[in-house]
């Protein structure tokens, strides 16, 4: 397997190039940074020039969700009682 990093999608088109040549493209996108209408045009642009868009890698997660998701803000408790 060979795995080929580009330049992003939208401002230059050296990944659609490439992306003809390759079996697929995975498109990396960084949650609570990339914005809904980039990662659209994106794909659009990907499906138009015919390569083939296998899926996402959502990066950064940790960071992009409130507090409250994180398991640590609930805490686990225990109790014997029957």
């Amino acid at each position: 397997m060979i795995i080929v990093d580009s330049a992003p999608v939208v401002p230059v088109t050296d990944p659609i190039i490439l992306g003809r040549e390759v079996d697929g493209i995975l498109l990396v996108i960084k949650a609570g940074a990339t914005q809904k209408e980039v990662v659209t045009r994106a794909a659009d642009l990907i499906n138009q020039s015919g390569a083939r868009l296998l899926g996402v890698a959502l990066n950064n997660v940790k960071q992009a969700l409130p507090y409250y998701y994180n398991h640590k803000y609930y805490g686990y408790q225990y109790s014997s009682k029957k």
